[in-house]
């Protein structure tokens, strides 16, 4: 028996999984058995929940000899993407999801690598100084004091974010899902990266503010984020 799944929590995880999906169809390789496992789980939760949702290729069949085939990588990453839209589908809309999530005005929710790499806690301390100068408290996964699942603290912590700003240095797949979710979320992003980065194609056609030092990127986040609370406001004064 699997676990309830809500359909935010789905699209999460289907936004993990098309992230190595498509670095299996770069190299024009098959899913691997973790990805397909990972999948099925996805979808059996889903039926567990009560959701009708019935794709046809994450099970893996059959040859002649009886021996588990796996279908390629593209159409694997086809029906996750379609999947991905059906369940969008099913969310209420975006008046909707702000009166059963309020937004809380002010919290910036950060998406960064965290790793051994010396620049990370300068660059953390960066965003959050910028933030500062605008009156608005940024937050990081890890200075929540919970004790529950990342997952679902990520997930909390998305839904009520006014701004979620999305460091992609180091190219981390968990910072581009999860910023990924954010968009399908309806939130404001900010992507920011080190010079240097190298971005997935799906990033590419998105601004992103690239900076040389953690100076710099200061007082280019203190600018943006100056730029998309102006943009807020006035649809906020239009909205009432």
């Amino acid at each position: 028996m699997f676990a309830k799944i809500t359909i935010e929590e789905a699209l999460f995880e289907l936004e993990a999984l098309r992230v190595l999906l498509q670095e299996s169809v770069k190299r024009d390789d098959k899913p691997s058995n973790q990805e397909m496992e990972y999948y099925g789980a996805v979808v059996e939760k889903l039926h567990s929940s009560g959701y009708e949702v019935y794709p046809v290729t994450w099970r893996q069949t059959q040859n002649d000899s009886g021996l588990s085939k796996r279908p390629p990588a593209h159409q694997v990453l086809k029906q996750v993407e379609m999947l991905s839209i059906r369940l969008r589908d099913m969310l209420p809309d975006q008046k909707e999801r702000t009166q059963l999530f309020p937004v809380q005005k002010g919290y910036v929710f950060i998406i960064m690598a965290m790793s051994d790499d010396l620049q990370l806690p300068d660059i953390h301390e960066a965003i959050k100084l910028a933030c500062q100068s605008h009156g608005l408290s940024a937050q990081r996964v890890d200075e929540i004091e919970d004790t529950g699942r990342i997952t679902d603290n990520i997930i909390e912590c998305i839904r009520k974010a006014e701004i979620v700003i999305a460091d992609l240095t180091l190219n981390r797949p968990n910072c581009f899902y999860e910023a990924g979710y954010a968009h399908g979320f309806g939130r404001e992003v900010i992507f920011t990266a080190r010079k240097g980065t190298v971005l997935e194609f799906d990033i590419k056609d998105y601004q992103v503010t690239f900076y040389e030092n953690t100076v710099t990127l200061r007082n280019k986040l203190t600018k943006r984020l100056g730029a998309v609370l102006e943009k807020l406001r006035k649809e906020t004064s239009i909205e009432a």
